[in-house]
């Protein structure tokens, strides 16, 4: 988990601000609970990245316009990870699975199949963390394909019809966000904050996705 922690004190370096609206550590009865609703075991990178932050302060209803601390996406506390899941659920309930299939399921796309259900929405999909003002995630899956792996992290969500891993665990996902962020704030003190505020900002908070699609599409981002 050591890219996780070094992402965490990474962004305090580069942001007061951000940095600042990490939360304090989930406790156990928190994690419990999360794990309870969605039924599903949480994978320990996970519960280890709810131990050092659990999520951010909210920063307004619809988080329009604010910058989330995990490069652009609102990091989700594990109630709201819990509400959002319910979301969800909620909405699958309100379908038969050939409703699901028919209605839904077959508009769905994957880069690559057998590792990424291709769905529109499934129980083992637990969001994490979210573009600002939208129903999209980064999160874990704990329903894989046969190719894939449990706990890898994916999108999905209102807008992402293509599904892709964008890494194989949350440590890996972290590391990744590490090597660009190494590259792109090289500044220090106020200017950091600011290079910081401004790239987390690009593309209303989207930047992850657009790079991670690339990626999955075989395409390097341009930092």
């Amino acid at each position: 988990m050591e890219n996780i922690a070094n992402y965490f004190a990474w962004i305090k370096e580069c942001s007061g601000k951000l940095g600042g609206a990490l939360r304090n550590p989930a406790g156990s009865g928190d994690l419990a609970q999360l794990e309870q609703t969605i039924g599903f075991r949480l994978p320990e990178d996970m519960c280890e990245m709810f131990r050092m932050h659990a999520g951010q302060r909210e920063c307004g209803e619809s988080c329009q316009g604010c910058i989330g601390a995990i490069y652009g996406l609102h990091f989700l506390t594990p109630a709201e990870v819990a509400a959002e899941w319910a979301m969800w659920a909620d909405f699958r309930n309100g379908y038969t699975a050939d409703e699901l299939a028919n209605q839904f399921d077959r508009y769905e796309e994957v880069f690559v199949p057998k590792v990424v259900a291709k769905a529109y929405s499934k129980p083992g999909w637990v969001p994490l963390f979210r573009c600002p003002g939208r129903n999209d995630y980064f999160g874990v899956d704990l329903q894989p394909e046969g190719l894939g792996k449990y706990g890898q992290v994916i999108n999905f969500g209102r807008d992402e019809p293509k599904k892709y891993v964008a890494a194989v665990s949350l440590d890996q996902f972290f590391s990744k966000l590490l090597s660009w962020g190494s590259r792109e704030i090289t500044a220090t003190g106020s200017r950091a904050e600011e290079q910081t505020e401004n790239l987390f900002g690009r593309n209303g908070g989207a930047l992850l996705f657009n790079r991670f699609y690339g990626l999955a599409d075989g395409r390097e981002p341009a930092l």
